[in-house]
């Protein structure tokens, strides 16, 4: 396990607990048959990490795109505090 990889327990616990809660109150019950696993494989990446990226903007001067993610290397055209595509904050932007 990396750091990237590390999530909150109770994080992930209640995570798994609304899918079941949308579950119920999409099919009547808990766990309906057919159930997609890879709902809750999303969801669990989603989650942030307990150990918040930092990163930076870095010049990107091609395809009409300005800005590149320092952590995932991800380009926008516009610089965020965070990045949208990895959650890293960004200590400065350009």
């Amino acid at each position: 396990m990396t750091k990237e990889d590390a999530i909150s327990r109770a994080t992930a616990i209640k995570s798994m607990e609304d899918l079941e809660q949308e579950d119920i109150e999409r099919y009547g019950c808990p766990i309906p048959e057919g159930f997609d696993s890879r709902r809750a494989v999303e969801v669990l990446e989603s989650l942030p990490s307990i150990f918040p990226k930092t990163g930076h903007w870095k010049p990107y001067l091609k395809e009409g795109l300005r800005y590149q993610c320092s952590v995932c290397d991800s380009r926008f055209d516009t610089p965020w505090e965070y990045c949208p595509h990895c959650g890293a904050k960004m200590e400065k932007a350009l």
